[in-house]
């Protein structure tokens, strides 16, 4: 038990919550309806959903799987991120480049920037992000 508290100086129950995107969730609860289906890419999902009320859903990671996810769950928003994508580990890319060059059927609303120093490197690629929100567009 020694051993531990050296390792562990804060308790559990004193520990503070630290989460990512923060700046992506205020914008989704400020800017979306409650109602609004999001589908977000791995890594990006599972802050949305615990930090807002909307559903949400995982990215699929080919494009040909996209429009049967959006019919089947009425998805009205995509949220993915530069570092997820193209400088670390290429989640979803097939789709997302799908995403990007389909202007018709996506229209970009939102580039957030995100802040991660508090947890990486401030040198680390990790550390600073663009997360994007696209509209499906019906």
């Amino acid at each position: 038990m020694p051993f531990w508290y050296s390792e562990n100086i804060y308790p559990a129950i004193f520990s503070k919550k630290t989460v990512e995107s923060g700046n992506t969730a205020d914008f989704v609860n400020k800017n979306l309806d409650k109602q609004s289906v999001i589908m977000a890419q791995p890594g990006y999902a599972y802050e949305l959903i615990y930090l807002t009320q909307n559903k949400v859903i995982g990215l699929p990671p080919f494009s040909k799987d996209l429009p049967y996810f959006i019919e089947h769950y009425d998805v009205d928003y995509v949220v993915f991120g530069r570092y997820y994508t193209s400088s670390k580990y290429f989640y979803s890319k097939d789709t997302i480049e799908y995403i990007k060059n389909n202007r018709q059927k996506f229209r970009l609303i939102r580039t957030i920037k995100e802040d991660y120093t508090r947890f990486f490197n401030p040198n680390d690629n990790a550390a600073r992000d663009e997360v994007y929100i696209y509209k499906i567009i019906r």
